[in-house]
């Protein structure tokens, strides 16, 4: 008590080392002993000089000694001056008020009454659930940590809350105020979890949750993302919002066939991208709104050598036209708006040229008639069959194998591994199948096709190349090796793995093969 009291005395030497006396605030009686606010003599300072000049002013404008403390404790975040506070009620408040300002916990110890409080404020302020845990175990503890994990929406700080239906309801409100569908299932009461889980799954894209109809559309949109699950988009009713979806896959796979679901903007944006990407001149031709082309073009262009090449030589095409004819072509180069027509006019020298150039940008049934030779022709109507994504036009071709090879152009376009199996096995197709499928597998990257194929090395190569373009070298462990009665049982496995090599350079690739000499071979090619 002599030390508390003493501090407070020292408040007459921090007012006289001001050179501020105290003054009557107005309509305040002057202060007297009885006041509370006469300050005594004092013959020797207890509160640090340093502090003293801070202090002087605060009598102008407070009423009483303990609240000017209060006032400059806080102020100028000094535990030390809530010591000589006389009432009890505010030097608690200022101890409690002080801890959270200069996150130091010993201060709560001072708080008295205020001290759970001041540990909660604590808490916040550090963000820190220890602080809670310095609260005696039950009621006001619980109270601190879900307080704690609500207003930083933190389910963590859930896990110690004791009472089972307050920590219930602390993972409830925090597990959807954060979308965390993982916290939800920290709820012991079954239908309290499920009603969480429904809520953040439908925001999170969690498909079992998904409302039925168009209200589920965003949540299947979500989970359409989420998962890769691009077979979602179908089942979208929200016109914009299945087209978001497949211009989302096919931005993210360079999938056309994705790209071409999409509508509008968005379908274009589509093919914009992947042409870039791709380096493919020819899905620039695919945008429709005006304008929109050129910068395809030029991006795409600029993309390789050989693209840029080609374009310059359409345009230098030109220059075989006369009058109107040489303006209409040179306008269309400029704006890259190339038709099935843009070569018409050109003696037969420069036509075939150019009619072959064209083709690598326009592939249109229309532009197939304009060839003179079968084999540019042929040629020209596979590419317009697997641009339109249709079997059916292959059904042109009389000669068996012409109509195969056509048939292996849709299926790798659509990514159809049933339509190479339509393709005959007898007559010469055998190969042209097995290709189909490795096309097929590689551009879907599913490897399941290269089991189709029966001739085991090229098996293996297609399993080799769909696991580079995943990067999964463990997918050549999934190659079946023939019993070992057979002349080369391990040719299938062996020929993954020494094809995989050449695109993921690792010598315990090799060291996987069984053939000694597949084996020397594999390791000469990381020389």
């Amino acid at each position: 008590m002599k030390a508390t009291w003493g501090l407070a005395l020292a408040l007459l030497i921090l007012v006289t080392a001001a050179g501020c006396a105290q003054e009557k605030k107005p309509g305040t009686p002057a202060a007297t002993a009885e006041g509370g606010n006469a300050i005594p003599a004092l013959a020797e300072p207890l509160i640090p000089p340093r502090y003293m000049k801070e202090l002087g002013g605060c009598l102008k404008y407070l009423d009483t000694v303990d609240k000017c403390i209060y006032n400059r404790a806080t102020v100028l975040r000094i535990g030390q001056l809530c010591e000589p506070i006389k009432s009890s009620e505010l030097r608690e408040g200022c101890f409690m008020e002080l801890a959270p300002l200069v996150g130091v916990g010993n201060l709560c110890e001072k708080a008295g009454s205020k001290r759970e409080d001041c540990f909660e404020r604590l808490a916040l302020a550090k963000q820190l659930d220890t602080e809670c845990l310095e609260i005696a175990a039950g009621e006001r503890r619980d109270i601190c940590l879900k307080n704690l994990a609500v207003k930083f929406a933190r389910p963590v700080f859930c896990t110690q809350v004791a009472e089972p239906g307050r920590r219930d309801s602390c993972f409830a409100k925090t597990s959807i105020d954060s979308n965390s569908f993982e916290a939800c299932g920290q709820i012991v009461d079954a239908e309290m979890q499920g009603s969480c889980k429904s809520i953040v799954g439908q925001v999170q894209g969690v498909e079992e949750y998904c409302a039925e109809g168009e209200r589920g559309d965003a949540c299947r949109l979500l989970a359409a993302k989420n998962t890769g699950k691009q077979g979602l988009c179908e089942e979208l009713l929200d016109a914009g919002l299945k087209s978001n979806c497949y211009a989302f896959f096919g931005n993210r796979d360079n999938d056309e066939v994705a790209c071409a679901k999409a509508q509008g903007a968005e379908r274009d944006a589509c093919y914009h991208a992947i042409a870039v990407s791709l380096k493919e001149l020819r899905l620039c031709q695919r945008i429709e709104a005006k304008g929109a082309r050129r910068p395809c073009f030029e991006e795409a262009g600029a993309a390789s050598n050989e693209n840029k090449l080609l374009l310059d030589r359409l345009a230098q095409a030109c220059a075989g036209f006369q009058g109107e004819a040489w303006q209409k072509c040179e306008a269309s180069a400029v704006a890259y708006e190339f038709d099935a027509g843009y070569c018409d006019g050109l003696a037969d020298a420069n036509r075939l040229t150019c009619l072959r150039e064209l083709n690598q940008v326009v592939r249109e049934r229309a532009l197939c008639n304009r060839f003179t030779e079968a084999a540019d022709k042929n040629r020209c109507v596979s590419l317009a069959a697997a641009e339109s994504r249709s079997a059916g036009a292959c059904d042109e071709f009389t000669d068996r194998l012409e109509r195969f090879a056509c048939l292996k152009e849709v299926a790798t376009a659509s990514g159809d591994g049933e339509l190479c199996q339509t393709i005959e096995l007898s007559g010469g197709g055998a190969q042209t199948r097995y290709d189909c499928f490795e096309a097929v597998a590689v551009k879907t990257k599913t490897p399941e096709w290269c089991v189709e194929i029966n001739f085991k090395e090229q098996q293996g190569s297609c399993v080799a190349k769909v696991a580079a373009a995943k990067e999964d070298p463990i997918l050549c462990e999934g190659v079946k090796n023939e019993a070992l009665s057979q002349k080369d049982p391990f040719v299938a496995r062996d020929s993954c793995y020494l094809k995989l090599v050449e695109f993921l350079p690792d010598s315990e690739l090799c060291a996987k093969i069984q053939d000694a000499a597949r084996k020397e071979q594999c390791l000469a090619k990381l020389g």
